[in-house]
């Protein structure tokens, strides 16, 4: 008897957690104002390198060549610096949508650009590609990006006069 009192405790706790989570809609929520302007905070004011509160997954793909006699035994595409790094500084999951070694990689990418199967960020090296991808409207054209960038990430980027 007790334990189904503690259940029920704990049920009745959980379920007005959860209606409280979802009863807190403000009006300007409603009117569509982000969560940072709602709680004060600019979004210039965050750190374009700081982490991510919840995790984020973001999918990828992977063309690789044979590991030099350098690299130390155990070092995968799932298991390697850059993920851990992703990970630990800014809390995103790297998932690899597929990965396939150099000689094979534009078929797989031709494969996958017909299928429409397109990672959340990958390198795109073939103008062809490039422009594919936009005529089928499945990449934003770059002139577009930019204007989400910060003025630090344009100022490095036109230092090179060929970007």
């Amino acid at each position: 008897m007790r334990k189904k009192n503690i259940a029920l405790v704990l049920s009745l706790t959980a379920l007005a957690a959860m209606t409280a989570g979802c009863g807190n809609k403000t009006e300007e929520a409603d009117k569509g104002i982000s969560k940072e302007k709602q709680e004060g905070v600019s979004a210039e004011n965050k750190d374009p390198f700081g982490a991510y509160e919840e995790p984020v997954t973001i999918t990828s793909i992977l063309k690789y060549s044979e590991a030099p006699a350098t690299c130390p035994p155990g070092i995968t595409p799932e298991d390697n610096n850059f993920n851990k790094a992703a990970k630990e500084r800014f809390n995103i999951d790297i998932q690899w949508l597929w990965t396939a070694p150099e000689a094979q990689y534009d078929q797989k990418f031709g494969v996958a650009l017909a299928s429409g199967e397109i990672p959340d960020f990958m390198v795109v090296q073939k103008p062809v590609d490039y422009q594919n991808l936009l005529e089928n409207e499945q990449i934003m054209p770059w002139n577009d990006a930019l204007e989400y960038a910060s003025d630090s990430f344009k100022e490095w980027l036109y230092r090179d006069p060929e970007s």
